[in-house]
C-alpha cells in the first residue's frame, strides 16, 4: 500500500472513516459547510498544473481559511486530458 500526501502530510487514508476523520478536524472542516469561497490568485505552474489560493469563509462567516488547491491534468488512460485535485 501507499500512504497518501494529499493533506501535505503522509497519511494512510486507505480507509473511507481515516479519510472522513481527516475531512472533519480542523482547518478542512470548513470546506464541507461554509458560506463562500473567493479566489485569491490562480497560477499556471506547467502546461498540466495549476495551483489556486482561495478564501473560504465557514458557516455563518465565524471561520475564514486560506486552501492552496494543487490542480493536475491527466495524461492517457480513461481520464485522459480531465483535470483533478491532486493536494489540498
Amino acid at each position: 500500500f501507499e500512504r497518501c500526501r494529499y493533506f501535505g502530510r503522509s497519511l494512510d487514508l486507505g480507509q473511507f472513516e481515516r479519510f472522513r476523520r481527516v475531512l472533519h478536524s480542523p482547518p478542512y472542516a470548513t470546506l464541507l459547510d461554509h458560506d463562500s469561497a473567493t479566489l485569491l490568485s490562480a497560477l499556471e505552474v506547467g502546461e498540466h498544473e495549476w495551483r489556486q489560493r482561495v478564501c473560504v469563509v465557514g458557516l455563518h462567516g465565524h471561520e475564514q481559511r486560506m486552501f492552496e488547491f494543487v490542480m493536475r491534468r491527466r495524461l492517457g488512460g480513461r481520464y485522459d486530458g480531465y483535470w483533478f485535485c491532486e493536494a489540498l
